[in-house]
């Protein structure tokens, strides 16, 4: 009996010892953020961020009243003030602004404007102070334009610009390094493609494009030549009808990119990358019902690991997804903003917060949603406590 007794004492700690090397669950974490909505004029539609006065605070860029963009200069304490509006649509057939991205595409240093201005795409050079210049570049003639994406296509160390277009495919616009651009090539990236993603999805160090293509239920991904041209398109199954945002990060940790949808019918998915511009099958998310707007990447939590935002048009709220670092995603967390949010944007709008006498960076990232329906803005000031199991203690 004591023999018996003894192996199983050595089966019963074999055992223990196998089950303390898993991997144990990841605990259920909270995040909590204090909302502010501001009222920026009609049909916000678009939201980017930047630092156009160059004074390392992060600003906000709104396209409203499809005819001018709402600049605000961040006072980095989570409050702003608005600098003079960038009028666009300077030609006859230049109206309805609803897009607007952000880059340097005069190589001075100063972060620029690019705009979607009806069937075209205007550019509005920076003065580095928080004005822009009058007079603006227009370029391209695209059916209509959904998405606008900034990257160094070709590697000459020149922002371009991509221009998902749901009725002529993708339009690559290669930059002169002056602030005008040369259009290029048409890209076939899927029925209606209608959100884009830059990053390297194959590691060869060139950028390359990702394409929710709103007429299907793939993403389609355009491999760069690094020279301005891509390879046709492969697809890749999404596992929802009618993808409409994409957002691309590493996920996992592995060092390769991944990519996270939103459907427009209230599916979301993540589809990790291998790193050779293929993808794994499509693991689904739930960030609520209702048509699910914008999708964003970020670290709201301060554990270093990525997370998921969604803007939720239908219930006028933003659903956060805290990662587990391994390519999967907690129970959603809501948090409401104002009515019918349609883009969403990401940055640390506080980020040197006083603490006594002293000041301390926060290190977890804020939200800013642009409001349809309620003609406004909604910025979330991340709140969330510091220490374990949030992240890393003071």
């Amino acid at each position: 009996m004591a023999k018996n007794s003894g192996r199983l004492s050595v089966l019963v700690g074999a055992i223990f010892a196998f089950w303390s090397t898993l991997p144990a669950p990841a605990p259920a974490q909270t995040v909590s953020f204090t909302a502010t909505e501001l009222t920026v004029g009609a049909n916000p539609r678009s939201v980017a961020v930047g630092d156009f006065n160059r004074d390392g605070k992060l600003d906000l860029a709104v396209v409203v009243g499809y005819s001018s963009v709402s600049v605000l200069l961040g006072n980095a304490d989570g409050t702003f003030q608005a600098a003079p509006d960038v009028r666009v649509g300077v030609c006859p057939l230049c109206q309805g602004a609803d897009l607007v991205a952000v880059g340097d595409f005069n190589g001075d240093g100063v972060q620029d404007l690019a705009v979607r201005t009806g069937h075209y795409v205007e550019v509005v050079l920076g003065n580095g102070d928080g004005t822009f210049q009058a007079s603006s570049v227009v370029f391209g003639f695209f059916e209509a334009p959904t998405s606008l994406a900034v990257g160094d296509f070709n590697g000459d160390g020149v922002q371009d610009l991509a221009v998902a277009d749901s009725v002529r495919g993708v339009g690559v616009a290669i930059g002169n390094g002056d602030g005008t651009f040369a259009v290029g090539a048409r890209l076939f990236a899927g029925i209606h493609p209608w959100s884009l993603a830059v990053g390297d999805f194959n590691g060869d160090g060139a950028a390359d494009l990702a394409v929710a293509a709103l007429g299907s239920t793939k993403v389609w991904v355009l491999l760069s030549n690094g020279d301005g041209t891509f390879q046709a398109a492969r697809s890749f199954d999404v596992g929802c009808h009618a993808p409409t945002e994409i957002a691309a990060g590493d996920l996992n940790g592995d060092g390769a990119l991944d990519l996270a949808i939103a459907g427009s019918l209230g599916k979301c998915s993540v589809l990790l990358g291998n790193g050779d511009g293929t993808f794994q099958a499509a693991q689904p998310l739930d960030a609520g019902s209702g048509f699910h707007s914008a999708i964003a990447i970020g670290d709201f939590n301060r554990d270093r690991v990525p997370d998921l935002a969604v803007a939720n048009q239908d219930s006028n709220s933003v659903s956060v997804l805290l990662g587990n670092g391994d390519g999967t995603f907690q129970a959603a967390q809501s948090f409401s903003v104002g009515t019918a949010p349609v883009a969403i944007a990401v940055g640390e709008f506080n980020a040197h917060v006083p603490r006594g006498l002293a000041v301390y960076r926060k290190e977890a990232q804020d939200l800013v949603v642009a409001n349809l329906g309620s003609n406004s803005i909604s910025w979330l000031i991340n709140d969330t406590p510091r220490g374990a199991p949030n992240g890393p203690a003071d």
